[in-house]
């Protein structure tokens, strides 16, 4: 039986990447984030984006009162046709813990997409920062300098705090017996194998070619040519025991 789903995931891990192909794979459709705190005005560049998300219509729901209204609005959306997903980060769950309820009273399925190297995180969002862009698209315009200088202390600081997150997740879903997968950005970058494993579980199509994202990838050069004072991050994250990461 068809089951709709989630991909529940940190900022900046290849969620919208995932999220495009996902919308692009016959018999699926997937949004983006449904629950983003505030109204925003430029159009989706990924995925299905005809849903208005839930700070722009909960006054349509019960009267916005949660959690009806939130569950009301997810009523809305799992209704339609296909097989239905959306983006939901860790920090929108928290804000939102009756999604949680929802989740559990329907059987949704649940994929945890993280990200091995936690430094591409922090580099990302940088990126993103200095190009005023969150992502790039086969047409349109490109990031041409993805060098970025990073604060060690604050660097450090988001390695462990997204550490944190992601293993408190991991517990979490284990606690909570949802359906679920956790799958890296990496295994999916590396190989069509995991990504048709991910249909499967998705009950979506695994026979036709796999899809294509319009999203191109920004961080192409290796850390040490991509972060301006390497030296200064290497020190740092050496010390404290996530080398790993560089």
């Amino acid at each position: 039986m068809a089951v709709d789903y989630i991909i529940l995931s940190a900022q900046r891990t290849g969620s919208s990447w995932l999220m495009d192909l996902l919308n692009n794979v016959e018999g699926g459709e997937c949004h983006g984030e449904l629950f983003l705190p505030e109204p925003v005005e430029t159009k989706p560049v990924a995925g299905c984006s005809d849903y208005d998300r839930y700070i722009e219509r909960k006054r349509q729901h019960c009267s916005g009162v949660r959690p009806f209204s939130v569950f009301s609005y997810l009523n809305g959306l799992y209704r339609r046709n296909g097989i239905v997903g959306f983006r939901l980060m860790y920090s929108q769950l928290k804000k939102y813990p009756e999604i949680l309820i929802y989740l559990t009273a329907k059987r949704l399925k649940i994929v945890h997409l993280v990200r091995e190297n936690l430094l591409d995180l922090v580099i990302s969002r940088k990126v993103a920062e200095k190009s005023g862009r969150s992502h790039d698209t086969a047409e349109g315009e490109k990031t041409k300098d993805t060098r970025v200088h990073l604060d060690p202390a604050e660097t450090l600081a988001r390695v462990r705090d997204l550490e944190k997150n992601v293993r408190f997740m991991d517990r979490f879903l284990a606690t909570v017996r949802l359906p679920s997968t956790r799958i890296t950005y990496e295994e999916l970058v590396n190989g069509p194998a995991s990504f048709r494993r991910l249909l499967e579980f998705l009950s979506l199509d695994t026979g036709a070619g796999l899809p294509e994202s319009r999203l191109v990838k920004r961080q192409r050069k290796p850390h040490n040519e991509s972060i301006e004072n390497y030296a200064e991050i290497e020190k740092a994250l050496t010390a404290s025991g996530y080398e790993r990461f560089l």
